[in-house]
């Protein structure tokens, strides 16, 4: 069985963790696969330069997910406030709805909210906020150990519809990952 690793997108001595060509990759597959225009439905990361401008920025924290060699998914962290941030996350077709994506998750979270011995963690507070229609992704969110705060009427854009739409505030602290 492989080892999970979350690595982040980093520069080390001017050497990135991921090339561009490798952001602009996992972009393009995700709509290759058929789940981009969930995952990018406001429209505003509308093609994958954007997309890599974006998550290479320095208020974006990004990370590529592994198991074992393979790239399983990704995830970024915005609107970063302190001790908080928000949590967006794409797995690939052939991992998705496996215990990967759910094993994952949760060490994503543990890494982010608890640390290790290695370092402290990073945020107090995660939340995510899908479209209401997205039921697959608040179902996710529940099973790595977020908690339901509400709806939010008119929260999200959804650039397909071109009209805003309800999204489903869920929230992630240290204490509920116990």
């Amino acid at each position: 069985m492989g080892e999970i690793i979350i690595m982040p997108y980093t520069t080390r001595d001017g050497i990135p963790t991921f090339r561009t060509s490798e952001i602009i990759k996992l972009y393009n597959k995700a709509f290759l696969e058929g789940w981009g225009d969930t995952l990018f439905s406001s429209g505003e990361l509308n093609s994958p330069e954007r997309f890599h401008k974006y998550v290479t920025s320095s208020h974006i924290l990004f990370y590529g997910i592994f198991y074992g060699s393979d790239l399983v998914g990704f995830f970024w962290l915005n609107r970063i406030e302190q001790t908080s941030a928000y949590i967006h996350t794409g797995f690939f077709k052939q991992w998705q709805g496996t215990d990967i994506t759910i094993r994952s998750g949760r060490i994503a979270l543990a890494m982010l909210l608890k640390g290790s011995d290695d370092y402290k963690p990073l945020f107090d507070l995660i939340l995510t906020l899908p479209p209401v229609s997205n039921k697959r992704a608040i179902k996710y969110a529940e099973k790595i150990g977020f908690k339901r705060v509400g709806e939010i009427p008119h929260r999200l854009w959804d650039k397909k519809k071109n009209k805003s739409v309800p999204g489903v505030l869920l929230r992630c602290t240290r204490e509920d990952l116990k």
